[in-house]
């Protein structure tokens, strides 16, 4: 744990270092990824990401979590377990490598049982303005429309994570992006950072799960 901190903070130190390194008055500079070269905005480097509207997309999908017990009781014991991970999540959300605060809730959706994490609002979070409303803002005052309006507060965005029986007796988990609305901020860092507490997660579950049901459920 200590060393996945370490290097959590390295990246983040390496982003700040090039960050103070570039011309005066630049705004953005680039992060080579494993899928492409993008330009990021720097408010992005301290837990905010891109201004998209990619909901529902999938993060990551461990297959063969465990084996499915004679009784059925499967789903329901990863789902304690995954419920009681998310809230160890909430309570040292710093110390698992998150730059977010989140909630975490049981999820019963049409394709399983789960767990919802949703991203709290930040004061750094609420103090951005998108390029959206920007526009909307700008055409109101060019329309002389000086009104005050009660703006509905963002969605942050957050992570479902599902339980899915297969046609092999096993279950997969299934973690995609939900609550995502035009001028959310995907928070990438802390996305990455969940996702590879939820692997050890499930890791640890499936040893004990399957020893289990081989041993006591034969």
């Amino acid at each position: 744990k200590k060393k996945q901190k370490q290097s959590i903070d390295m990246k983040l130190y390496s982003k700040i270092l090039l960050l103070l390194t570039l011309p005066a008055g630049t705004m953005a500079f680039h992060i080579m990824t494993p899928q492409s070269t993008r330009n990021v905005p720097t408010l992005y480097m301290f837990g905010f990401g891109q201004e998209t509207k990619q909901e529902n997309k999938e993060l990551t999908l461990i297959r063969n979590v465990g084996l499915v017990a004679k009784d059925d009781s499967s789903t329901d014991s990863l789902f304690q377990y995954l419920l009681q991970w998310s809230k160890l999540l909430e309570e040292d959300y710093k110390g698992m490598g998150l730059t977010t605060r989140i909630k975490a809730s049981p999820l019963d959706a049409d394709g399983g049982l789960g767990v919802r994490i949703l991203f709290q609002p930040s004061n750094t979070g609420m103090a951005y303005v998108s390029t959206t409303d920007e526009k909307r803002s700008a055409q109101e005052k060019k329309e002389g429309d000086t009104t005050p309006k009660k703006k509905k507060p963002k969605s942050e965005g957050g992570i479902d994570i599902l339980i899915e029986k297969t046609e092999n007796k096993s279950l997969d988990i299934r973690a995609r992006r939900c609550e995502i609305e035009e001028g959310t901020l995907i928070k990438e860092m802390s996305e990455e950072a969940i996702i590879a507490e939820l692997k050890k997660a499930a890791k640890v579950w499936k040893q004990e799960h399957d020893f289990a049901v081989k041993h006591f459920h034969a």
